[in-house]
């Protein structure tokens, strides 16, 4: 499974993105044991593959939202900035426009891809540096602040 990486910065996106996983985690894991519940509970079911079809649903999103959690937590809690540059425009993942830099930590060179949206093409100048919001325990998960 891959997951999508959001270029998340700021703390308070962070704290956001932390809260909203938070909740749709605890959501899910309520909808597990309330439709596991119900479905032990009557003998004669005319849905019990719509409960089936929904334990796997809220299972697949307990697991992808706990990932998206424990990356954005460990992001929030181990981070630091150091400079970034430029290098130039590339594609991401999904196939958006994005900005190619790199970026310094411990005596080692990362480079990254990150989504220039929101911000227009034209106001990112290659060759400029800007700041670059690192996590301490995956340094390659370097997010570049535009401004």
């Amino acid at each position: 499974m891959t997951l999508i990486k959001l270029i998340i910065v700021s703390n308070e996106q962070l704290i956001a993105t932390i809260i909203a996983s938070f909740i749709i985690i605890i959501s899910s894991i309520i909808g597990i044991i309330l439709n596991i519940y119900f479905l032990l509970k009557t003998t004669h079911q005319r849905n019990k593959f719509v409960r089936f079809f929904l334990i796997a649903l809220f299972s697949i999103a307990a697991v992808f939202f706990y990932n998206q959690f424990t990356v954005n937590y460990s992001f929030y809690r181990n981070n630091t900035f150091v400079v970034g540059k430029v290098l130039d425009f590339c594609k991401t993942d999904r196939n958006e426009e994005g900005v190619y830099f790199e970026y310094h930590f411990n005596n080692q060179l990362f480079r990254n891809c990150n989504v220039i949206f929101p911000f227009p093409k034209d106001s990112v100048k290659i060759g400029k540096t800007y700041q670059v919001r690192v996590n301490k325990l995956h340094p390659e998960d370097g997010r570049i602040i535009l401004n």
